[in-house]
C-alpha cells in the first residue's frame, strides 16, 4: 500500500477512534512541521471521516468538533508543547556530548589553569576589583577576596556536569534567569551579584516619548480607532523641553516619524485581509519589516550611530580569533556575524542576533545564539577597553549592549567587566502578532528608547578619550584581559539523522 494512502487511512481511523479529535490532538498524533499543510490535512481528513462514518453519534461528534475547532490557537499551543519537549531532549543530548568531549577538554586544562593563575595574580592590582561580603552568615566563603570568583569559576568549569558551551569557560558569569552557574552560590550571594548592575542602568529615558505612547495606547479601542489615533500622531505636542533630555529639541518630529513607522507596520499587517504576521512570516521579513524599524529606527534617529543589518561581521571577534596567529603563515579566520551591529565612530557598542520568524522554533539556532552572544559581547568589550587603554584612559565604566530575538520574544542584555565579566539580563518584551496584543508595542517602544539612552551614556564615556588630552607621551596601563581569554568554539559533533516511522 502506498505511503500516502497509509497516512490517509491512519488519519481517518484516528478520527473514528479518538475521543476528542480536536486540532491539537491531531497535531500531537502526526507531529507536523508545517502549519499550513497540517491545518489543511486536518480539515480534509475530518471531512472524509464525516463522509465515511456510518454511526450517527460519531458523525454528530465530528461535526461539532468541526464547528468549534480553532486551528490557529491549537497550533500555537502545540508549538509551545513541542518547544518544551525539544528543550528537554536538547538538554539530554548536551549532557551526552559533554561527557564525550570531556577528554578533549582535559587536554586543554593545563593551559586554562595557567590563565587562571595569571588572572588571580594580576587581579590584585586590577582597577576593576571591588569587595564583596557574603550575605550568608553561616558561610565561611567571602567575596572580600577579589580572586574568589576566579577560583569558583575554575572549580565550576572542572565539573563533569558543566557544559562545554557554558560562558564560564570565557570568564563570564551569566546573571540571567536561565543561568546554570546560579547553583554555585547561596541565595544571598546570588542576589548580591544580580543587584550589582552598573549605575547607568538605573537611568530611564522613556518618559521623553510618553506623550506619544499615551496618545496611542492610553485607552481600549478597536482596530479602526487605533488607526485613527495613528493618523493623529503628528499632531501630538512636544513636552516642555529641558537640557536633561537625551535628544535635541529639533528632533521631536523625527521621534514622531519613528513611532509612526513602527506602529504603522503592525497596523498595516492587522488590517490586511491576509495578515502577513499570521501566514508563515519568515526571518528576513520579520527582521526587516518589524524589528529593524523598532531598534535601528531609534538608534539612527539623530545620525549619531551607524546601524547596518543583515549578515554583519564583528571586527572585535575577528581580531580576537587572529590575535595569536602568524597571519603570514596561517589562514586568517573570519569574525562572528550578527544580524544588527551598532557602531559609534570606530567603536562597536551593541549587537543583535535574530533567530527565525515569529513562528520559527529552531532550538539548535537558539542554543547557538545563546552560546555566541555573550562571547561576541565580551570580544567587543575587550576591543573597546583596549582602545581606551591605548588612549591612556581607564575603561572601568565601559559596557556593551546585546539583543536576542527568538520568535516574538526580544531579550536585552548588558555585559560589563569588573573582577571578571558580568552578563546582565535587563529586560524582555514581546512583539504583537494580532491586534489583541497591540498594546505590547507600548513596552517595546519604551525599551527601544531606553536602549538608545543607554548607548548615548556610553558615548559620553567614549568621548572622554579625546577630551582633556594634554598632547604628552605616556605608556598605556596594562590590562588583565589577556589573561581572561574567550574560549574557542568546541568541536561540533556530526548530526545523526534518525528516521521516524
Amino acid at each position: 500500500m502506498p505511503s500516502n494512502v497509509t497516512k490517509k487511512q491512519r488519519s481517518i481511523d484516528w478520527m473514528f477512534s479518538c475521543n476528542n479529535p480536536t486540532p491539537i490532538e491531531f497535531f500531537r498524533f502526526i507531529q507536523p512541521t508545517r502549519k499550513a499543510r497540517a491545518i489543511e490535512n486536518y480539515g480534509k481528513f475530518l471531512e472524509q471521516a464525516i463522509g465515511l462514518c456510518e454511526d450517527p453519534r460519531k458523525v454528530s461528534k465530528l461535526e461539532n468538533v468541526k464547528k468549534t475547532s480553532n486551528c490557529d490557537s491549537d497550533w500555537n499551543i502545540w508549538l509551545i508543547e513541542k518547544r518544551a519537549t525539544n528543550t528537554e531532549i536538547h538538554r539530554e543530548l548536551n549532557s551526552v556530548v559533554s561527557k564525550k568531549a570531556r577528554k578533549r577538554q582535559l587536554k586543554k586544562q593545563d593551559e586554562y589553569d595557567e590563565d587562571i593563575e595569571r588572572a588571580v595574580s594580576s587581579n590584585e592590582s586590577s582597577p576593576y576589583s571591588t569587595s564583596y561580603v557574603s550575605s550568608n552568615e553561616s558561610s565561611n566563603e567571602s567575596y572580600s577576596d577579589s580572586s574568589f570568583l576566579l577560583r569558583l569559576l575554575k572549580k565550576y568549569c572542572e565539573k563533569e556536569s558543566t557544559s562545554l558551551y557554558d560562558p564560564a569557560h570565557s570568564f563570564i558569569i551569566d546573571l540571567s534567569p536561565s543561568s546554570k552557574i546560579k547553583g554555585q552560590f547561596n541565595n544571598g550571594q546570588w542576589t548580591e551579584l544580580v543587584k550589582r548592575r552598573p549605575g547607568v542602568v538605573k537611568n530611564t529615558y522613556h518618559y521623553e516619548i510618553e506623550p506619544l505612547v499615551a496618545h496611542l495606547f492610553s485607552q481600549d479601542m478597536d482596530l479602526s480607532q487605533a488607526r485613527e489615533k495613528w493618523h493623529e500622531l503628528r499632531n501630538v505636542a512636544a513636552p516642555t523641553y529641558n537640557d536633561g533630555f537625551s535628544y535635541a529639541k529639533s528632533d521631536w518630529d523625527k521621534i514622531k516619524r519613528w513611532v509612526e513607522r513602527v506602529t504603522g507596520q503592525f497596523l498595516d499587517a492587522f488590517e490586511s485581509p491576509r495578515n502577513p504576521l499570521r501566514n508563515d512570516c519568515h526571518e528576513r521579513e520579520w527582521t526587516g519589516d518589524y524589528i529593524i524599524p523598532l531598534i535601528q529606527g531609534a538608534l539612527k534617529l539623530d545620525g549619531k550611530f551607524r546601524v547596518p543589518w543583515g549578515e554583519v561581521s564583528v571586527l572585535a571577534t575577528l581580531r580576537r580569533r587572529n590575535n595569536d596567529k602568524d597571519i603570514l603563515a596561517e589562514q586568517v579566520e573570519r569574525g562572528h556575524q550578527v544580524d544588527i551591529l551598532c557602531n559609534y565612530e570606530q567603536y562597536e557598542i551593541a549587537c543583535a542576533l535574530v533567530c527565525g520568524g515569529p513562528y520559527s522554533y529552531d532550538l539548535t539556532k537558539l542554543a547557538s545564539d545563546e552560546f555566541n552572544l555573550p562571547r561576541i559581547m565580551k570580544d567587543m568589550l575587550d576591543d573597546l577597553e583596549m582602545k581606551f587603554l591605548y588612549s591612556g584612559k581607564n575603561g572601568m565604566e565601559l559596557y556593551i549592549v546585546g539583543i536576542q530575538a527568538y520568535m516574538t520574544e526580544v531579550r536585552i542584555y548588558l555585559i560589563e567587566k569588573r573582577e571578571i565579566y558580568f552578563f546582565h539580563h535587563l529586560k524582555t518584551f514581546n512583539l504583537p502578532l494580532t491586534f489583541s496584543t497591540y498594546k505590547s508595542l507600548k513596552c517595546a517602544l519604551r525599551v527601544a528608547w531606553n536602549i538608545r539612552g543607554l548607548l548615548n551614556s556610553l558615548v559620553q564615556e567614549l568621548n572622554t578619550v579625546n577630551a582633556g588630552d594634554d598632547g604628552g607621551f605616556k605608556t598605556p596601563p596594562t590590562t588583565s584581559s589577556v589573561n581572561k581569554k574567550t574560549m574557542q568554539t568546541p568541536s561540533k559533533q556530526p548530526k545523526r539523522k534518525r528516521r521516524i516511522n
